[in-house]
């Protein structure tokens, strides 16, 4: 029986979230249920409404960047699971990132299976956890 997961996905480009939305179907393990943001802002603000499994988030942002986004998360809900994404890798963000508490770290573009299996380790983290 396939399990409901909430998932949050903050990233500034529409095509991104609508790609996102396209990827993750119901499948034999996971029906996803996602909100979708184009702002740190916001998704802070759906955090404070909701409980989610997962977050995932872009690193580059108007306003406040995804690295900001994930201390502010962290101090919403400390055990909150993050996957960050970005058309922008480097070494040094993908430290900063795991530093601060993201458990995935992706760089765009991402092949769809790529996107698929960070996601699922991260919903398989937070029941293990």
């Amino acid at each position: 029986m396939a399990t409901d997961v909430r998932i949050l996905v903050v990233d500034d480009e529409e095509v991104v979230l609508l790609g996102i939305k396209k990827l993750l179907k119901p499948d034999e393990n996971y029906i996803y249920h996602l909100d979708l943001v184009n702002s740190a802002v916001d998704g802070l603000q759906r955090m404070r409404a909701n409980r989610y499994d997962l977050i995932v988030t872009d690193l580059m942002m108007p306003g406040m960047d995804g690295l900001k986004f994930l201390e502010r998360v962290k101090t919403v809900d400390p055990k909150s699971k993050i996957v960050m994404i970005t058309g922008y890798a480097t070494l040094e963000t993908a430290m900063e990132a795991q530093q601060k508490g993201a458990f995935g770290y992706i760089a765009k573009p991402y092949t769809n299976e790529e996107f698929r299996s960070i996601i699922r380790r991260g919903l398989n983290y937070r029941e293990g956890a």
